[in-house]
């Protein structure tokens, strides 16, 4: 008898499921989180302002994805309709040193961190006398550690309590299966703390599927993917050199390893807004041998929320939609429609890379290369779909009452003018005729130029 085959076991992320994340803009005060915010969403929405707290609620706005594949589907296709990918971003107000703890605006602020998918977090490391800095002079390491410090506070202080809340529970004792998951629950996140109290992030740790399935709903601020954006002068940015970033980078390299690094200036970036239209901008980087750094964060961002793209295509309309990497078609059909994902039948499916190197579909299907797939194939980033699904129930139910109320809607409307001009033929079209002879009966006789036109014609004989 064969070996059974092992079996493959999934890959649980770290952090909420879904399609429709959230990042947040993150930082001290005054360290140009609103400014920020103002050129990456190129709205007026925020509060940039040379005093701390000129934010307090946080501004939600959607920023379009660029993406070089679903451009050149756009040109190919030449649709009627085109939806981009879109991400949403938060500017949320500035932390301060002690926030865990309710200094300044603290505890409103860090809940608004909670309730983000992933963070941006803004570095200042440009000298300005005018721009006056919270913590009196500019010290990047010294900002990050205070932002990294108070994120873990808090998380410690949220896991005991949690921790706290299951020993109580696992108090009561017993052998029941709800009592076992209990005290798993219970090791997972007795582990978690220990960790945090190690002075590391969350995110940073090696997690089971089991751990990370504990993790998850708790929310916590140190589980969430961070980018670092190093906010430089302009000047600094365009000749690409800066005092402060080597420091940063040797910090982040230590402290939270892995996690991207996007040198920035923010105001050159505010700057390019202004310019009348994208070409107008685009020659001003092309004069300063610069570009916008916006598209990599944004990207990047996507990137480390494990997000990933599929297309819809066709003359009507090109759509990108927006998934979790690693997850398989029926799932992927679920952010079209609900439905989809239930009714999954099989997809049929072809890469962009095959289709921009081929051409056209037709190239693409005849040398073999349009695939289907079915519920246990993992969609990859760059897929072109074509889902197919069984009508659902519910459809064909909302279908079938639709038509009943139609059908009644017209069928008094009918017999109200019928009735109208005959009156003394409500009796028999009331006790005697069946539904169906009824109705055909008036839609026969309520029709121009019998009902309209001749209200004196007599009324309809029925055998």
């Amino acid at each position: 008898m064969p070996p059974k085959k092992a079996v493959v076991q999934e890959k649980v992320l770290l952090g909420r499921p879904g399609n429709n994340l959230k990042s947040g803009i993150v930082g001290l005060a005054n360290v140009g989180k609103s400014t920020l915010f103002q050129a990456i969403t190129k709205s007026t929405l925020g509060n940039p302002a040379n005093f701390p707290y000129a934010t307090i609620d946080p501004e939600e706005a959607r920023v379009i994805v660029p993406d070089d594949r679903f451009d050149w589907l756009c040109e190919h296709y030449k649709p009627k309709s085109v939806v981009p990918a879109n991400l949403t971003v938060y500017d949320i107000a500035g932390l301060t040193r002690g926030a865990s703890t309710g200094a300044g605006l603290g505890n409103s602020f860090l809940s608004h961190i909670r309730a983000v998918d992933a963070i941006f977090q803004v570095v200042r490391c440009f000298d300005d006398a005018e721009i006056i800095h919270v913590e009196g002079d500019v010290d990047p390491v010294r900002d990050l550690n205070i932002i990294s410090e108070e994120l873990r506070v808090k998380d410690i202080e949220f896991v005991e309590k949690a921790l706290e809340a299951l020993q109580k529970q696992t108090k009561r004792g017993g052998q029941t299966l709800e009592m076992k998951k209990l005290r798993e629950e219970e090791g997972t996140v007795a582990k978690v703390l220990e960790w945090l109290r190690e002075g590391k992030d969350v995110r940073k740790g090696e997690w089971g599927p089991k751990e990370v399935e504990t993790i998850n709903p708790l929310m916590l601020l140190t589980a969430k993917p961070v980018v670092y954006l190093v906010n430089l002068s302009e000047k600094d940015y365009i000749r690409q050199k800066n005092k402060y970033l080597p420091k940063v980078f040797e910090w982040i390299k230590t402290n939270s390893p892995g996690d991207p690094l996007i040198p920035i200036s923010v105001s050159f970036e505010e700057r390019l807004t202004r310019f009348e239209d994208d070409a107008a901008a685009l020659e001003e980087c092309k004069s300063l041998n610069t570009k916008s750094a916006l598209p990599k964060v944004i990207t990047t961002m996507r990137q480390s929320l494990n997000l990933a793209s599929f297309f819809t295509t066709g003359t009507d309309e090109v759509r990108q939609w927006t998934i979790r990497k690693g997850i398989k078609a029926p799932a992927a059909a679920g952010v079209i429609h609900t439905d989809f994902e239930k009714t999954f039948i099989q997809a049929i499916v072809y890469n962009y890379a095959t289709l921009r190197e081929y051409g056209d579909e037709g190239a693409v299907k005849a040398a073999g290369k349009i695939m289907t797939k079915g519920k246990d194939y993992v969609v990859e980033d760059g897929d072109i779909l074509l889902i197919k699904a069984e009508s659902t129930a519910s459809d064909t139910m909302f279908k079938k009452d639709n038509r009943s109320k139609v059908k009644s809607s017209v069928q008094r409307a009918l017999r109200q003018r019928f009735l109208e001009t005959y009156p003394g033929f409500e009796p028999y079209i009331e006790e005697v005729l069946p539904k169906k002879a009824q109705l055909d009966a008036v839609k026969l006789y309520a029709t121009p130029p019998f009902f309209f036109s001749q209200p004196s014609y007599p009324p309809p004989q029925i055998s």
